[in-house]
Formats: C-alpha cells, structure tokens, sequence
C-alpha cells in the first residue's frame, strides 16, 4: 500500500508539472459571464465581444464606438465577433462558454484580447481604450488569469456586469508582468 500512495504522489505532482508547465501563456478559453445591471431597466442592449490580435488591437482601440453602433457601420460588420442581445423580456445574464467554435476561430487568427464593446445610448463622448465606458479590453493570455483551482490548470470564468455607466470587468486579470 505504502508503494501505491507513493506512485500516486509522484503521478500527482507530475501532472500538475505538466498542466502547469503546459497552461503558462497563450490564449485561453473562458467561460464569460454578461450579466445586465437592472438598473438598465427594459432597455434593449446589445454586447459584442470580439476577438482581436495583436496588428487589430491599436484599431479596435481608437475606434470611435459612437461609428461602432451606428448602422451599417463597416468595422461592426467584419468584426470577428459574439453578439448577445439583452432584448427587454430576456434574462439578465448570458453565458459565452469556453466550448463555443467562436474561440477555435480566435485562436486560429492569435486572438489576445477580447474587446468587450456595448452599445449604451446615453454615453455619446467617444475615448480611447477603456477610458471609453462602453468598450473593456480583456486580455486572453492564460498568464493573466489566476487558475480556478490551484493544483489543475482550469481557467477562472470572466464576468462582466453592463450597467448604465458602462463595461465593469467583475473579474480582474492579473497585472501584466
């Protein structure tokens, strides 16, 4: 028995080794949690979140989100985005699960962030980056995520709450190294 709790141990520690060694960086899958504030009332609104690399990041970055939303706007409709839609009888919370195809076709094109990005009526100033309220960059490198468990490599889920103000992301990455 002493013999098989020792093989056990050693096995044990190798895949931790291994998952760890394994899951340090690149993108990962995430199950990401949009939650809508209540505070948004029956107010339609509609959240993209779209996967970016590194050439588009500075792009999606400076774009005006007032363009963004507006209709038939060119940057919205090649964006390799999800769209959910809160309509004003749906849910308050939707679910992108880290199984959907979406994120084997951002890893393909070497996604590294996901530019959360909803269209908020009442904010009109356009901003870069975050200092924009309806745009949140969430970075997707494993190393910027704390692991859910700390003896398996199983990536935290990512919650975002929409509220009137604009984008909070409820779960913070790491800081970049």
């Amino acid at each position: 028995m002493k013999g098989f709790t020792a093989q056990a141990a050693r096995l044990a520690c190798l895949m931790i080794l291994v998952g760890s060694a394994a899951g340090c960086s690149g993108m990962g899958r995430y199950n990401v949690i949009v939650r809508r504030d209540s505070k948004l009332g029956n107010a339609t609104v509609t959240v993209d979140l779209v996967g970016v690399n590194q050439s588009e990041h500075d792009q999606y970055y400076q774009y005006s989100m007032r363009k963004y939303w507006s209709p038939g706007d060119w940057k919205r409709q090649d964006a390799d985005k999800h769209v959910i839609a809160f309509e004003q009888r749906s849910g308050s919370r939707e679910v992108f699960s880290k199984t959907h195809a979406k994120w084997q076709e951002w890893k393909k094109k070497r996604a590294t962030y996901m530019f959360v990005l909803a269209d908020l009526s009442g904010i009109v100033e356009d901003q870069p980056g975050d200092a924009d309220p309806r745009r949140q960059i969430v970075p997707l490198d494993k190393s910027r995520w704390k692991w859910k468990y700390w003896f398996l490599p199983v990536m935290p889920d990512i919650e975002i709450l929409i509220k009137p103000s604009g984008i909070t992301l409820v779960t913070p990455p790491k800081p970049k190294e």
